[in-house]
């Protein structure tokens, strides 16, 4: 089996199909007018996932079947951006346009499972498609991507078909995978091939498979990270990682190059920012900012309030 996969971009959500037709390297979704049908499983109450440990640098781990799924190849619920409660009615409780929802009041995943699950960052969906291996698999007459991680564990993810304006539509041809961060999104094509790539964006309802928080050791996490109220108002920040390793080495350059580089491990994201330079005063901050930006680093400034990362400045 051929497996071939493009660059992520950014991304949403994963897309699963079982055909897609190319023209000039552009992707084109199959028309809107199958039939509409709603999933008893979409109806049940939340089944409890089992946490999949695919062996992951990060420690991050999966879970083993949708929300709202009874079994790893049962489609489970569709829910739209940042609305938790969304019904097959295509009616929502509420709805959140904040550009990433991970960790908040709107985040699918924590809300209908519980705070150890979150909706998985652009960062760890990079890493699941870094090192693990996609195959095409049929499962009780159902196809499904299959992950597998680099210990050999694996998870399933079915066509779950999406929600227009309201029913599911094109199960088992396609299914989109909601990720906390909004704009665009990943697909993963199932067809004689499996093959990875992006486009998007899309308002649609989205299948959602979680991701637990890891088990940290937290004797090298402190030793080599701040708190927030060792930072001031406004943070630099020149990259974020997954993986402390990656973040120390980033911030080691920094000081050696004169900066007081710190790192911030962001709970909620679960990830380790590095801190060029923190200021009290925005005008600092973005002055700042523009000078580290011509070693070519995409700087950002963040705020932190109870615990809350947000970006002021891209």
């Amino acid at each position: 089996m051929i497996i071939r996969i493009i660059t992520l971009l950014c991304c949403l959500s994963f897309s699963l199909m079982t055909s897609a037709q190319a023209s000039g390297g552009q992707i084109r979704r199959k028309n809107t007018t199958s039939s509409v049908h709603v999933s008893k499983a979409s109806k049940s109450k939340n089944v409890m996932p089992k946490a999949i440990d695919l062996g992951l640098p990060s420690g991050t781990l999966w879970a083993d079947r949708n929300v709202g799924a009874n079994s790893p190849t049962a489609y489970g619920g569709l829910y739209r951006y940042g609305a938790p409660h969304t019904r097959l009615d295509g009616s929502n409780s509420e709805v959140s346009t904040l550009p990433n929802i991970v960790g908040t009041s709107f985040d699918v995943a924590m809300v209908n499972l519980g705070n150890d699950w979150r909706l998985p960052t652009k960062e760890q969906v990079k890493e699941l498609l870094q090192y693990c291996k996609v195959t095409k698999e049929e499962t009780n007459r159902v196809v499904v991507a299959k992950i597998i991680g680099p210990n050999g564990n694996y998870i399933l993810l079915p066509l779950a078909g999406v929600m227009y304006h309201y029913g599911r539509s094109q199960a088992g041809e396609f299914g989109n995978y909601m990720i906390g961060e909004k704009d665009c999104f990943l697909n993963v094509f199932i067809g004689n091939e499996v093959e990875v790539a992006t486009y998007g964006p899309g308002n649609d309802g989205e299948s959602v498979r979680a991701v637990k928080r890891p088990v940290y050791h937290p004797s090298t996490s402190q030793v080599e990270t701040v708190s927030a109220s060792e930072l001031r108002k406004y943070n630099v920040q020149v990259s974020a990682f997954l993986e402390l390793k990656n973040a120390i080495g980033l911030r080691n350059q920094f000081r050696n190059a004169g900066y007081d580089a710190k790192i911030y491990f962001d709970e909620p994201s679960r990830l380790y920012r590095v801190v060029a330079t923190s200021w009290l005063n925005l005008e600092d901050a973005i002055s700042s900012k523009k000078s580290i930006n011509k070693y070519n680093y995409s700087c950002g400034i963040f705020t932190i309030q109870n615990g809350q990362t947000t970006f002021v400045v891209q």
